[in-house]
């Protein structure tokens, strides 16, 4: 790997990480803290060159602190009997050190050489459910003549369409929340004064987060939207098991009563 090509491959993990966290400068009360963690087939100047940009990166966006944490990993991974056997990292043991590093996220991205091409791969992992909340894996094929400035090219392409989908699934997943009672419901209504039959046709054709079980909610499970402090915009809004046309106020109470048009909220079964 030549040393252009490092800092090249450098630049393209950071762009692919940094693309999933969304819009860039925007102040939070409160930051998200990320891990990065940098593995792979590459050495290990060249690897803590990738986590340093993928650091910065993240940093840039004020809703987050990132910190590099791939020493820390590695020793905690290195202690482990599966890992010493096979190598291998599932989510759920990234999500174990990144919950005693106390973070929020891990970004966790592999890069190696394929026959020439470069071959890319990035989990963000939620470090309490342990699920991964967007995977991107692509490769890149470079010039056999090591013409950088094409190389160059390809990469850049590479990095932005890495970072449109990851932006784009970042933009989804902020789009639903996940309760303690193992549902999940779109942060905000699909409709407002329709019908019920019409409100349950658009939660079977909603496909937030590349999802197509959506539905509405029972009485029971709207209670629990409710109970988790779910913002909900509109004033009543349909169940199912309630009866005919049932439907239930947002503002509290736990009755049913019947209407003729009423707001929509989606929900599906967590995986």
């Amino acid at each position: 790997m030549t040393k252009n090509f490092k800092k090249m491959a450098a630049a393209a993990l950071a762009l692919l990480c940094a693309g999933g966290w969304g819009a860039q400068g925007q102040p939070s009360a409160h930051k998200r803290k990320v891990a990065v963690y940098v593995a792979g087939s590459a050495p290990e100047g060249d690897r803590r060159l990738i986590a340093s940009k993928l650091t910065a990166a993240i940093s840039a966006d004020r809703r987050y602190a990132a910190v590099e944490r791939t020493a820390e990993f590695l020793k905690a991974l290195q202690a482990e009997h599966d890992y010493q056997h096979s190598g291998e990292v599932d989510e759920e043991q990234i999500a174990a050190i990144g919950k005693k590093l106390g973070v929020n996220y891990v970004c966790a991205a592999v890069a190696g050489n394929v026959r020439g091409a470069l071959h890319v791969e990035a989990r963000l992992i939620n470090v309490v459910t342990a699920e991964i909340a967007i995977t991107v894996d692509e490769l890149a094929v470079f010039s056999k003549e090591e013409n950088a400035d094409y190389d160059l090219y390809v990469l850049v392409n590479l990095a932005e369409s890495i970072a449109a989908k990851l932006a784009a699934a970042n933009e989804d997943a902020s789009q639903m929340r996940q309760t303690g009672g193992a549902l999940t419901a779109q942060t905000a209504d699909i409709a407002s004064g329709v019908p019920m039959g019409e409100a349950q046709t658009l939660c079977q054709n909603s496909r937030t987060g590349g999802y197509s079980d959506w539905r509405l909610p029972s009485v029971k499970e709207f209670g629990q939207l409710k109970g988790e402090g779910i913002s909900f915009g509109g004033d009543s809004y349909w169940v199912t098991g309630g009866g005919r046309n049932s439907c239930m106020s947002a503002a509290g109470g736990s009755s049913v009563k019947e209407c003729t048009t009423a707001s929509a909220r989606c929900i599906r079964n967590s995986d």
